[in-house]
């Protein structure tokens, strides 16, 4: 298979732009450049079209996306307290089912080829098994959630072994399913959800098996201060004492956070995971971005859940993250390719995959998003194309979505998984 005649953003490490071909063979990228099919090799004409590396939003939820529009207007603790737990202690399959595959759907069409999802206590093989349908590549976490009195909801109350038992058996049958597309991490709520002794316990099974850690982190001042409360530092600081940073950990929010702090994620390699338009939807603040990126550290993007949000939208994070650090720090602050930087490559670090997505380069996954850019909207610009890309593109300018050599999107339609179904069954499920 050869995709012809693109204009393709590489992404690589010399941030190549290219006017050529890509040849796919199997799930991989065999070949870049200027390329002649062999004889009854399919040809896609890509004439006019921009292709991307397959975009990834490294921290969603889609078990809350069924929430949309129905926890608005309160601050981070009391939306989690009064609708959100409540809300995922009502869960049952069949609802979890249906708001994983609205979210995929979405995600899908709106060039999102990868995500690492924390979902709820329970129902996560449900939510795998939506994944596989799709197509979609993911690192899936179930929720960890040990402590008591903490406005926890019976349904999303978990002992640690019984925690650990689940974890096993997910592990058993997902890890590294479908040729590797599939994951599974570990997924601690945040540290007003966990115990201490079960934070230890899941830093020793992440470097038993290689897990990434998935959690929440100074998100709000509220949640930052009851952190101090407890523990007498903030709570990067006090992630650092149970030994949580590192390469594995990946961190969303991180807006309430100390010099030293972010030079304690700079320094053991941790992944911070940003989520523009949800905290300013729960009134939390604007993340020091800048900051952690020039002191070194990794950042990744993603829409976080859509009750807070309330779209998963890829290209209007990219967009809010750069006008929100040129309020803070001036106009030329964070340049559009470094944000397309986080949504790609630095997404695919923080999936613990950039030796295989992030980037379009020979020998690695043939995740792709190619857009049309023809529109009102978005043209003209060819002058830089990758403020084109951060600052004019919108979902409906995604015209197909390759993950894993496998077209999922064409035309703007979603092909492995019945959209019309999942928006009848996401409506009468609640009514």
């Amino acid at each position: 298979m050869i995709l012809k005649n693109g204009t393709i953003v590489t992404m690589n490490p010399d941030f190549e732009v290219l006017e050529g071909d890509i040849r796919i063979d199997g799930d991989s990228i065999q070949n870049l450049g200027k390329l002649n099919p062999d004889p009854g090799e399919d040809v896609i004409d890509l004439e006019g079209k921009v292709v991307l590396p397959g975009l990834i939003q490294a921290h969603v939820h889609l078990c809350q996306t069924i929430f949309r529009n129905m926890a608005e207007d309160r601050p981070l603790l009391p939306w989690l307290q009064e609708k959100i737990w409540p809300l995922e202690a009502g869960l049952t399959e069949d609802t979890t089912r249906i708001s994983a595959e609205l979210a995929i759907a979405e995600l899908l069409k709106g060039g999102t080829t990868s995500v690492l999802t924390m979902e709820t206590v329970r129902n996560t093989e449900v939510v795998l098994d939506a994944v596989r349908r799709s197509g979609i590549r993911a690192v899936v976490g179930k929720a960890l959630m040990d402590r008591e009195n903490r406005g926890h909801p019976n349904g999303l109350k978990e002992s640690i072994n019984d925690a650990i038992t689940d974890i096993e058996e997910l592990l058993a049958t997902w890890s590294g399913s479908d040729n590797g597309r599939i994951g599974i991490c570990l997924a601690p709520r945040f540290a007003l959800s966990v115990s201490p002794e079960f934070f230890e316990c899941i830093v020793e099974f992440s470097r038993q098996h290689n897990l990434i850690i998935h959690t929440h982190a100074s998100e709000s001042k509220d949640e930052t201060k009851v952190v101090r409360q407890e523990t007498g530092m903030g709570n990067i600081e006090y992630f650092h004492k149970l030994g949580l940073l590192g390469e594995k950990l990946c961190v969303a929010h991180c807006i309430w956070v100390s010099d030293r702090e972010i030079e304690l994620l700079a320094d053991s390699s941790s992944h911070v995971l940003h989520c523009p338009t949800a905290n300013l939807k729960l009134g939390s603040g604007i993340a020091p971005i800048i900051e952690m990126l020039e002191k070194g550290v990794s950042g990744a993007i993603g829409a976080d859940g859509a009750p807070c949000n309330n779209n998963l939208d890829v290209f209007a994070e990219m967009k809010l993250a750069g006008l929100l650090q040129k309020v803070r720090k001036g106009a030329d602050a964070l340049p559009a390719r470094d944000i397309l930087a986080m949504a790609t490559i630095s997404g695919a670090k923080a999936l613990g995959q950039e030796d295989r997505i992030g980037s379009i380069e020979i020998g690695k996954k043939a995740d792709l998003t190619i857009l049309d850019l023809d529109k009102p909207h978005s043209m003209p610009g060819n002058d830089d194309l990758y403020s084109r890309i951060v600052y004019s593109a919108r979902p409906d300018n995604v015209d197909s979505v390759w993950i894993g050599g496998k077209l999922v999107v064409n035309g703007g339609r979603l092909l492995t998984l019945d959209e019309q179904d999942i928006i009848n069954r996401a409506k009468h499920a609640t009514k």
